[in-house]
C-alpha cells in the first residue's frame, strides 16, 4: 500500500492497532475523513446497479441493521443503487460468491472474512491499492493500520478494506455465578479456575450448561495460543500436532466428557443459549456484544479467555472487510468503491459498532458523541479495550487456505464430537495440511 505503516509485518501492524486505538481512547483524535455519500447519476440518468453480499456471523438482528445502513446509502444517492443480500455466515457467503461468479452473476461487493484463497485462485478480486492511489494522500490516515493485516498479500497487494473486527472473549452470567456461590466480579482466568467454576455451577443447577465454547478453528486457535501453543509456524508451515494444541483440545474435551461443557458450532446459537440463561459461560466473538447488550435481562460480564495454568491469555483477531469483485465494467468497480468508502466512513463505522460490538476501522469514529456515550452507559463495551494489548492475527498461509482450514476443522470435529484419539487425529491432520502447502 502507499502508506509504509501498512507494509510492515503482521506483528508490527497489530501493535499499530493497539497503539492507535489506545491513543484514541486516552487522548482523543481529530475529526477524521468523513465521506460525502452522495454520488451523481451517470450521464444517461440511470443509477449504477450493484449487488452486495453480506453475512452476519454472530446474530440475526445484525442483518436488519445492515439492511438499514444500505437503505440510508441508497436514499442519499442518485447515482448508485445497492441491493443488499444476506448470505449466511462467512463460509456460506464465500460459497455463494463462488457459485455466483461461476454462473456469470457475480456480486459487486462482498463483506468477506479473511479467507480469500479461493477467490485469489480464479483472479476474481480488485487490488484496492489501484483505487486508493486515486484518493488524496491522507486517505488512509484515519484508518487503523492493524486491521489491514487480514487483507494484505505479498507484492504490496490489498484485497479488502477493514470494516468489522473482533476478538475472542468470554461472556458469563453474574446472576448464576452469585447463585452458585462464585464471585461475580472474579471470572475464571485459568483452566483450573474454569473447571472449578463449571463444577460449582453444575452442582448448583444440573440443568444448566456450565460452559459453552466454539470448537472451530478460530476459537481453538485462540485457546491454544492462550496455552502457549500455535497452529502454524509461518505462512508455509502448519503446526497442528504441537503439544500445546493437543493439550488444549484434550482439556476442553475433558470438560465435555464430564458434563461441564458443550461444543456449539454456531456463534449465534451459543449467544441465544446464553441469553436464554441455559448456558452460564460462553466463549464467543466480541462481535456478539451488541446483541447480548441489547437483549440480556440479567446481570452479565465479559473477560479475557481463560489461559492454561501459568500461561498468558490471548485474544485472536477476527472479523471481515469489503472486497470488490473484478469481473465487472470499470463503471461498476468505481461505484463499488464509492459504496465501500461510505460503509467505512466514521459515521457508519460508529453506527455499526453500536449495533454489533465489533471494532470499527476508523479512529475518529471512536470520538463521535454517540460512541463516547455508549462507553459510559455500557461498561462491557469499554472492557473490550482490555483485548487490544493481547490481540494476535489468526493463522495466514500463502495457498490452499480452504483445504488446510477444512482439514483442521474436520480434525477438531473428530476430536470434540466423535471421541477420536486426539493426538493421532491432530498428527494425521498435520501431515495432510502440510501436504497441501508443500505442493
Amino acid at each position: 500500500m502507499k502508506k509504509s505503516s501498512l507494509k510492515k509485518n503482521r506483528r508490527f501492524s497489530l501493535l499499530g492497532t493497539v497503539l492507535s486505538l489506545t491513543i484514541v481512547f486516552l487522548a482523543g483524535c481529530g475529526d477524521g475523513n468523513s465521506v460525502d455519500s452522495s454520488t451523481k447519476s451517470p450521464s444517461d440518468g440511470k443509477a449504477v446497479e450493484l449487488v452486495y453480499y453480506f453475512p452476519t456471523q454472530t446474530s440475526g438482528p445484525l442483518a436488519v441493521a445492515m439492511e438499514g445502513i444500505v437503505k440510508e446509502f441508497n436514499a442519499a444517492n442518485t447515482g448508485v443503487r445497492v441491493t443488499a443480500t444476506f448470505t449466511g455466515n462467512y463460509d456460506e457467503t464465500m460459497q455463494k460468491t463462488l457459485t455466483a461468479i461461476s454462473g456469470g452473476n457475480a456480486p459487486n461487493v462482498v463483506l468477506s472474512g479473511y479467507s480469500l484463497s479461493n477467490l485469489l485462485s480464479i483472479d476474481a478480486l480488485v487490488d484496492l491499492n489501484t483505487l486508493i492511489a486515486k484518493e488524496p494522500k491522507d486517505f488512509l490516515d484515519d484508518y487503523i493500520p492493524g486491521f489491514f493485516t487480514l487483507f494484505e498479500y505479498p507484492g504490496d497487494v490489498l484485497y479488502g478494506m477493514p470494516f468489522q473486527h473482533s476478538g475472542t472473549i468470554m461472556y458469563y452470567n453474574k446472576d448464576i455465578f452469585k447463585a452458585a456461590g462464585l464471585d461475580p466480579e472474579n471470572p475464571p482466568a485459568s483452566w483450573s479456575e474454569l473447571k472449578a467454576a463449571t463444577e460449582a455451577i453444575k452442582a448448583h443447577d444440573a440443568s444448566l450448561v456450565p460452559f459453552e465454547f466454539m470448537g472451530d478453528n478460530w476459537m481453538t486457535e485462540a485457546l491454544a495460543l492462550s496455552n502457549g501453543g500455535a497452529v502454524h509456524q509461518d505462512m508455509d508451515t502448519m503446526s497442528l500436532d504441537n503439544p500445546e494444541l493437543i493439550e488444549t483440545v484434550s482439556f476442553f474435551k475433558g470438560l465435555m466428557d464430564s458434563g461441564l461443557a458443550e461444543d456449539n458450532t454456531s456463534y449465534g446459537g451459543a449467544a441465544e443459549n446464553f441469553l436464554a440463561e441455559t448456558t452460564a459461560i460462553m466463549t464467543n466473538s466480541s462481535g456478539s456484544l451488541g446483541n447480548v447488550t441489547n437483549t440480556a435481562t440479567f446481570d452479565w460480564g465479559i473477560a479475557k479467555l481463560p489461559a492454561g495454568d501459568g500461561k498468558e491469555p490471548v485474544a485472536l483477531l477476527g472479523g471481515g472487510g469489503f472486497i470488490i469483485i473484478g469481473e465487472h465494467p470499470q463503471e461498476k468497480i468505481d461505484a463499488s468503491w464509492e459504496f465501500v468508502k461510505y460503509m467505512t466512513s466514521p459515521e457508519v463505522s460508529a453506527k455499526w459498532m453500536l449495533a454489533s460490538g465489533y471494532f470499527g476501522p476508523r479512529q475518529s469514529a471512536y470520538e463521535l458523541p454517540e460512541m463516547k456515550a455508549m462507553y459510559e452507559e455500557k461498561p462491557q463495551f469499554a472492557t473490550t479495550l482490555e483485548l487490544l494489548p493481547i490481540l494476535r492475527s489468526p493463522f495466514m498461509i500463502t495457498s490452499h487456505f480452504a483445504e488446510v482450514s477444512n482439514t483442521f476443522k474436520l480434525a477438531l470435529d473428530e476430536s470434540y464430537l466423535n471421541n477420536a484419539d486426539i493426538t493421532a487425529t491432530l498428527q494425521k491432520a498435520q501431515k495432510e495440511a502440510q501436504a497441501f502447502l508443500d505442493k
